[in-house]
């Protein structure tokens, strides 16, 4: 029998083994990892949308209102009149819809807004349709997750903003 005698330099199959195992156990390790990061970043992702939603109907709702030369609940709808174009808010359990030339939609749940003028509620019935009831304060809760964040928005009418002149009108 002949013997080779010029061997080349190679791993044993048990040293191949180990190596295997132990990049599987660093492979699982990494895979867990990253698993868990990624679910922990879809959710701060899907919270920090949520939130932006609240936020921005927070600012646009804020805007408008200090904006609005009069504010008027009819047809079921805030109505809000700024110098260049008219604001209508919808309230929905679900949704708040804002059109103004186009239409936006924050999906966010809300208890039924609260409208008042000169701190007395502003009533459904009776609407002056042509007119509407005018309001100067919105009290609105939203829901989000268990807690409740309440809003309050409110505008402070100059007499200028009240006084509606007329055609009958004498100076």
């Amino acid at each position: 029998m002949t013997q080779n005698k010029h061997r080349l330099p190679a791993f044993t199959i048990l040293e191949l083994t180990i190596a295997m195992l132990i990049s599987a156990v660093v492979v699982a390790i990494t895979y867990t990892a990253y698993n868990m990061i990624s679910g922990a970043y879809q959710g701060f992702t899907k919270k920090h949308n949520e939130m932006a939603v609240m936020i921005r109907l927070d600012e646009l709702l804020r805007k408008d209102f200090f904006k609005a030369a009069h504010i008027a609940y009819r047809q079921d709808s805030l109505v809000l009149e700024l110098s260049a174009q008219t604001v209508r808010y919808h309230f929905e359990p679900e949704r708040v819809i804002r059109t103004s030339g186009i239409q936006d939609t924050f999906r966010v749940q809300i208890e039924k807004p609260k409208l008042f003028f000169e701190h007395g509620a502003v009533m459904s019935d009776g609407i002056d349709e042509s007119n509407g009831n005018p309001v100067d304060e919105l009290s609105l809760t939203v829901l989000y997750q268990t807690e409740k964040f309440p809003y309050h928005y409110l505008k402070l009418y100059s007499s200028e903003n009240l006084f509606k002149p007329t055609a009958y009108a004498q100076h």
